[in-house]
């Protein structure tokens, strides 16, 4: 594992980040890190050591949910890309599928505990408009 390597890892992690529109904050919180580590990673070099960083598998992973990271980022770390990432380039799902997708899966939890947080009325009328967007957008489906 190369200092450049992890470096590009960065630069990767990073674009992800911006194309998103999140901070490092945001990607650090819905990631279960924390902000200096992230920043440290995107820069490939742990500031206050000078050695190069790099992340756990599983730090890797919980970012690359986030972030929508392909199989490239965990070969830059030296890993497998797991199951779910090599599926989804196997079906053909486009980046933006993938950065989509990490996205809904980072919203969840705070989904969830805001659903807990407001009253009846208004859970009736945004789950009216999450039924509405799922119809929508369902994929189609043939059954032959």
């Amino acid at each position: 594992m190369t200092c450049e390597t992890l470096r590009t890892l960065g630069k990767l992690m990073s674009a992800k980040r911006r194309e998103l529109g999140l901070t490092c904050r945001e990607v650090a919180g819905r990631s279960g890190i924390s902000n200096a580590y992230l920043s440290a990673l995107e820069h490939g070099v742990n500031p206050k050591t000078g050695k190069p960083s790099r992340p756990s598998y599983d730090k890797l992973l919980q970012l690359g949910r986030t972030l929508g990271l392909g199989g490239e980022a965990y070969g830059l770390a030296g890993y497998d890309a797991p199951e779910e990432v090599s599926e989804r380039t196997s079906r053909g799902t486009t980046l933006r599928d993938i950065q989509w997708e990490g996205l809904l899966n980072s919203y969840t939890d705070e989904l969830r505990k805001a659903l807990l947080n407001i009253g009846e009325r208004r859970k009736g009328e945004m789950l009216e408009d999450i039924s509405i967007l799922v119809e929508k957008y369902r994929p189609e489906t043939s059954y032959q």
